[in-house]
């Protein structure tokens, strides 16, 4: 054990690290209530990995038949047979709901800690291959205390992560395969089984996100381009048969739910084509050239001054702190950079894929416009932004390691251990400005977030109690505080839905939550929604009012 230790310290240091986070990145998941979450996603991902698990992920609604599918909470779809589906792709309850079928739903909100709690293993086996040690090691040290990676893994069922934690472990297997010349090495059993997990990883990584297939592409075919004259083609094979293998079950159930094996929970079609009506007719050429169209590859459009500003507000602006690291970093690379001709080639790949890469999610990501707080103009962490942005923070991580690595190698030959004392120095200054923003600084900080499910829980058991098994809530944004013990209408303002209401009340008890007074909410009914509709106040719960709607007899 002793002499494990000594030879692979590095990794043994990590470990610990890890298990220490592993309780960090539980946060919400040991303190918060149970089965409530702070977005429609999570709570989506939850529901219907926990159906998963139980043998059928979707959520049966006839009533949806006859009310063109408004029962729904949103990140939700009904399909033909008015069913609740997942409105996104299927690739996370599937994993999760595997998962959960084999230990229970509860350990649902604990995959993804207990991943990332190992991912900067892989992460540092990964970028030793190319970079020095001690750089491999602080960029995995540095992705242990990074905000964006704490913050969503502590928000343990939104799909950034988990795909970001698989993507590095496949890398990191193919990065440290042996490569041995010689027919006989290709067919090697553990050569093969190796490609067959890396493959395997990719294709589930790619199974909760398909979105980022071209960048994903772009950087295994680098990885291919860089080792192209050792390559075990037989490996690579078995590789992408394992991609495939991996998205079998996503393309099951997307018949299974949706109707075709290349339908989509989205409300848009992927890539602006209909892969089913294309694949049935055989035009392979119609969906080669839409896959590799501008509106498929920058489906937001290309924006580059919109881009460019929203990454430098939450990049620079909102992350400075953690990010000045990488100004002196890139000037210590291209100084080692030039020395070390060993790793020349490979750096220097390395380099190119993380411009490529950036500027690909900038451009992409940037071009939208993301609402995720209610206060537009607030920079926050739980913006969008910074989860779409995760792969970039990751590859910029050696460059900013080369910061504490140029202290160092300036202080090597001191006979104290300037390496020890100074990283544990680093890491305790950087964890106090962590902490602070993922924990405490804005209001979608963990502790504020924790805070906020305390109270949803209240509400929910206040509302399951003065409402019926069977009943509906109309909401706006809180149907992810009763869905699925209640099922939910959306409104937002969509006046359409009031017209279908009306077919519902005679066969199950509708209600409405709001943040409308009875004042105000008799004036919308009479002015907006006009349905001959009667809002009865049931309870008022803070500053929100349940009401039990029926007909108006009266008019």
């Amino acid at each position: 054990m002793k002499k494990w230790v000594k030879n692979n310290q590095p990794i043994f240091v990590l470990a610990i690290v890890g298990i220490a986070c592993f309780f960090v990145y539980s946060f919400l998941a040991f303190s918060a209530p149970k089965e409530i979450f702070n977005s429609p996603d999570e709570t989506a991902n939850y529901v219907f990995s926990c159906n998963y698990s139980n043998g059928s992920m979707g959520i049966a609604e006839p009533d949806n038949l006859k009310v063109n599918g408004v029962i729904i909470p949103r990140s939700a779809t009904s399909n033909a047979n008015g069913d609740i589906v997942p409105g996104y792709f299927l690739g996370m309850p599937i994993i999760l709901g595997v998962i959960a079928d084999l230990f229970g739903c509860y350990i649902i909100p604990f995959i993804i800690p207990i991943v990332s709690a190992i991912t900067p293993i892989f992460l540092y086996l990964g970028l030793r291959k190319i970079f020095e040690k001690e750089v491999a090691m602080l960029s995995a040290l540095l992705l242990f205390f990074h905000p964006i990676f704490i913050y969503y893994t502590a928000k343990s069922l939104m799909p950034n992560v988990i795909f970001v934690d698989l993507l590095i472990i496949s890398l990191a297997i193919l990065l440290n395969i042996k490569y041995k010349k010689g027919i006989k090495n290709y067919f090697k059993p553990r050569v093969l089984k190796t490609y067959a997990i890396a493959g395997l990883l990719l294709g589930l990584a790619l199974s909760i996100r398909p979105s980022e297939i071209y960048w994903v592409a772009l950087l295994y075919f680098a990885l291919l381009l860089f080792n192209i004259k050792k390559a075990n083609w037989a490996g690579i094979t078995i590789g992408i048969i394992f991609v495939v293998v991996a998205f079998l079950p996503t393309l099951h159930l997307n018949k299974e739910l949706y109707g075709g094996y290349f339908q989509l929970g989205y409300n848009t079609r992927l890539l602006s084509v209909d892969l089913n009506d294309q694949v049935a007719n055989g035009n392979i050429f119609t969906i080669l050239s839409s896959f590799f169209s501008v509106s498929a590859i920058f489906p937001f459009g290309i924006k580059l001054v919109q881009s460019i500003t929203v990454f430098i507000n939450y990049f620079w602006r909102f992350l400075a702190w953690f990010n000045i690291f990488l100004i002196p970093g890139i000037a210590t690379f291209f100084i080692y950079f030039y020395k070390d001709k060993k790793h020349y080639t490979k750096k220097f790949v390395y380099l190119l894929i993380t411009l490529a890469v950036s500027a690909y999610l900038i451009i992409y990501y940037g071009g939208y416009v993301f609402y995720d707080h209610f206060d537009a103009s607030k920079l926050t962490i739980g913006t969008s932004y910074l989860r779409y942005w995760l792969p970039i923070f990751v590859l910029l991580l050696p460059f900013m390691s080369y910061s504490l690595f140029a202290v160092w190698k300036v202080f090597e030959k001191v006979r104290i251990n300037i390496k020890a004392s100074s990283t544990i120095l680093f890491l305790l200054v950087l964890s106090l400005f962590t902490f602070n923003l993922v924990f405490v600084k804005t209001d979608e900080s963990l502790f504020a977030v924790k805070q906020n499910l305390e109270k949803y829980n209240q509400t929910r058991n206040i509302v399951l109690e003065k409402t019926e098994d069977h009943a509906i809530i109309i909401t706006d944004r809180s149907d992810k505080i009763f869905f699925p013990k209640r099922k939910v209408i959306v409104f937002l303002e969509n006046y359409a839905i009031f017209p279908f209401v009306a077919n519902l009340i005679d066969s199950r008890p509708v209600y409405y939550y709001s943040m409308l007074a009875p004042d105000d909410m008799e004036f919308i009914n009479r002015t907006k929604i006009n349905q001959n509709l009667k809002f009865e106040l049931n309870t008022q719960i803070d500053n929100f009012y349940l009401y039990k709607i029926s007909l108006d007899l009266n008019l």
